[in-house]
């Protein structure tokens, strides 16, 4: 679904496994969902199905999206605050 640009369909899959008894599927569908959330823009969302996927399935890449999303949402921050306000 994914290649064929079908995320919506792909992350409604993902989240009827999150609560799979398997660790290692429920975070793959937790890190995936992280993905998608970040590409839809909302960085908070993408934060916690991070700490969900390394949660469930801790690994060397869900711990470094984790620390990849905070540098991202630092980065947007500090953007938003060398613009300043519209006047």
């Amino acid at each position: 679904m994914v290649r064929n640009d079908q995320w919506d369909e792909a992350a409604g899959l993902w989240e009827q496994v999150l609560n799979d008894p398997d660790p290692k599927i429920a975070g793959r569908a937790a890190y995936n969902l992280a993905v998608f959330r970040e590409i839809e823009g909302d960085m908070d969302g993408a934060i916690e199905y991070a700490d969900k996927a390394t949660a469930l399935f801790p690994n060397g890449t869900t711990r470094s999206y984790r620390g990849v999303l905070q540098d991202r949402v630092y980065a947007l921050q500090k953007l938003d605050e060398q613009l300043g306000p519209e006047e």
